[in-house]
């Protein structure tokens, strides 16, 4: 339901000529394809940022925001992580912008 009321949000903004941000994990390749064809059928234009860190990295922010508390805060533990870390279908030659993230 949050998906498809984000999607909808998308496309009042796209027609109103609004620029968008959607900061969404976008975790497989199909669900970046899916969004770059709604976007693409409204005749707008996508940008693809990736921000790319490498396991060290992650692991570090995720200490930090797991140490958070409040009603808004979500605990990921190790198993957990590493489930989203395999799954994760990187962008390669999807017009994707990589930035590299370093250490915080």
């Amino acid at each position: 339901m949050v998906r498809r009321e984000q999607r909808r949000e998308l496309v009042e903004l796209m027609r109103a000529g609004r620029d968008v941000v959607v900061d969404y994990s976008f975790w497989s390749r199909a669900a970046r394809d899916d969004y770059k064809a709604l976007i693409e059928a409204h005749g707008c234009r996508w940008e693809l940022i990736h921000l790319k860190g490498d396991r060290t990295v992650l692991e570090g922010r995720l200490a930090v925001r797991n140490a958070e508390e409040g009603a808004n805060s979500v605990t990921v533990d190790a198993e957990l992580f590493d489930r989203y870390l395999s799954g994760f279908e990187e962008p390669d030659g999807e017009g994707e912008q990589v930035v590299l993230q370093s250490p915080a």
